[in-house]
């Protein structure tokens, strides 16, 4: 039974609802539809009991009954609700030429090829994703409804009824506020083309993609443009700044000297300031003696608005007063997914001796040539400290060396995997490997890997270790102590082999760090103490790097 009462309240006649039932079953069920108790005037009390009213037939009460209002008093109005059986599911007759099983598998539990049952409760939402399914097949003003609705004994029946509208097609896309955005991204690494069925849930989340481009936001969700013949979409993109300085630090004592050393690394990225998505990057490292590289390389994509990039670059390197080495690289890069991309290339050394040639050295003029094959794979995220949920980059070159008029061919393997899990919004764990080989019938000192330090295995001076084979474990548990600050364990593990000083060695490696946001950039601090099989962690060989990545 409902009831109306009058109350004052500011000097404003309230309207006060109270509801009962049959029974006391009856009306504790629909006080919890019915829960709200005043109402300024008649009409929006009785809109309300429509439908609360329609609501509880939603729950399966189809067979309630209202009797009619009993005035008792100008302000008091006593209506009576019979709620009756509930009736648990409808069983809905389908077409499998309309409506494929495997979307009905997605909305009941309960099917056959030719009906399936819904709980009353979920009967709107599950048709909202009947019709999301239409439109998402380029049908975006089909109607589905139920007809034919019947009561046979304990059991509802209904049919349905599916007009699907004409297919459309994505006809063109425009691009708003960032009238320059290079549009070979949007065909080739969001994959939004004109011709494309429509799909506005694809649409949302390729354009979503863009975000990992560093050099472009979204800045509200895409819109549509339905005309009698076109379907038109808007994208909503800003351009951001996006070149990056990133570039530390790092402090230690010699180990034999222990005189104080200082080295740093400076890289410097410039990103789409010619509106192409081209990319120009910067390295210079030192390592506090007389070890120095410089690297420059260039990324132009998508050339001729095709899906194939060109990359090329150039690396010097030289160790003291020994030997300069010159790297030259020129790649083609094919964008296969927005995940992944497949790289060929060619490669050039070219290496010279600094040193008195009557010295007896293992240190040789040589040219070498390779042809490259590779793949990377990138699972990006929205995250202030780690963008890069997972990467991976692999890479297998076969060529030659030539020294003193004699040719030797050679193989050489690189390997790289980074994957950042979370274990929630707080506590994240870090894991990255990195590998590489050289397969040779002999190795030259100056064409051997160089690593150690801050980007390889900490603990150690920067490009300190030789190898013609080496792979080093990375690993960190971190912490967020804010959105703008976290702190982090070092615990580093590495194998390397020398095969020119028949050398092998384990390494092992363990520390702190931190790591805040500022308003010029992320900076961290990390300390790491690194040792050897034929040593032990003493605290004089501790390690400090500086770091600082900022953009502008």
């Amino acid at each position: 039974m409902l009831s109306v009462g009058t109350s004052y309240a500011q000097k404003e006649n309230y309207l006060n609802l109270t509801v009962t039932g049959k029974d006391s079953l009856e009306t504790s069920i629909i006080r919890e539809v019915f829960n709200k108790s005043k109402f300024k005037s008649y009409d929006s009390l009785t809109t309300y009991v429509s439908k609360k009213i329609i609501t509880l037939q939603k729950k399966g009460f189809i067979d309630l009954q209202k009797k009619p209002g009993e005035k008792i008093s100008d302000s008091v109005l006593t209506i009576t609700i019979y709620l009756n059986k509930k009736y648990e599911h409808l069983t809905i007759y389908y077409d499998q030429k309309q409506l494929p099983i495997a979307t009905i598998k997605q909305i009941s539990k309960v099917y056959t090829d030719s009906t399936f049952a819904l709980p009353f409760e979920k009967i709107t939402t599950s048709l909202l994703q009947i019709n999301e399914f239409y439109s998402n097949s380029g049908n975006p003003f089909t109607s589905v409804t139920l007809k034919n609705i019947r009561k046979r004994d304990s059991e509802v029946t209904a049919l349905l009824q599916i007009q699907k509208s004409k297919q459309r097609k994505t006809n063109k896309v425009i691009v708003k506020n960032y009238l320059k955005f290079p549009r070979s991204f949007l065909k080739y690494y969001s994959g939004l083309k004109n011709g494309k069925t429509f799909s506005k849930d694809l649409i949302v989340e390729k354009s979503k993609l863009l975000d990992n481009l560093q050099f472009v936001n979204n800045i509200k969700e895409p819109e549509v443009l339905f005309t009698k013949d076109s379907t038109i979409v808007y994208l909503y993109l800003d351009k951001v700044p996006a070149n990056v300085f990133d570039g530390f630090i790092g402090f230690s004592n010699d180990s034999e000297s222990q005189d104080f050393e200082l080295n740093g690394n400076i890289n410097v990225t410039l990103l789409n300031n010619l509106n192409f998505g081209e990319e120009l990057f910067i390295n210079y490292k030192a390592n506090g003696g007389e070890q120095q590289r410089f690297k420059i390389s260039t990324k132009l994509p998508y050339l001729f608005k095709s899906p194939v990039g060109i990359n090329a670059g150039l690396t010097i390197f030289r160790q003291d007063s020994t030997f300069v080495t010159t790297d030259q690289q020129l790649n083609l890069t094919y964008q296969a997914t927005p995940k992944s991309s497949i790289t060929l290339g060619y490669e050039r050394s070219t290496s010279n001796s600094l040193l008195d040639t009557l010295a007896p050295t293992n240190i040789i003029d040589y040219t070498s040539n390779f042809v490259k094959g590779g793949v990377t794979y990138q699972i990006p995220r929205s995250h202030n400290f780690f963008p890069i949920k997972l990467g991976i980059q692999t890479s297998i070159s076969t060529g030659n060396r030539n020294s003193n008029n004699t040719t030797i061919n050679q193989q050489k393997g690189n390997f790289i995997l980074s994957y950042t899990p979370a274990l929630n919004s707080r506590n994240f764990i870090y894991f990255e490997n990195q590998s590489a080989l050289i397969l040779s019938d002999s190795v030259f000192t100056n064409e051997l890997y160089r690593f150690g330090g801050l980007t390889s295995i900490r603990g150690f001076e920067e490009n300190s270790i030789n190898s013609s084979l080496y792979s080093v474990f990375r690993t960190e548990y971190r912490y967020l102590l804010s959105s703008n600050l976290y702190i982090h364990s070092i615990l580093d593990f590495a194998y390397f082999e020398d095969n020119t000083t028949n050398l092998s060695s384990n390494l092992s490696t363990v520390g702190f760090g931190i790591a805040f946001n500022t308003k010029t950039g992320i900076f961290k601090l990390q300390f790491a103490n690194g040792k050897t099989d034929e040593t032990n962690f003493k605290f004089s060989n501790t390690k400090v790097h500086l770091s600082l990545l900022a953009r502008f």
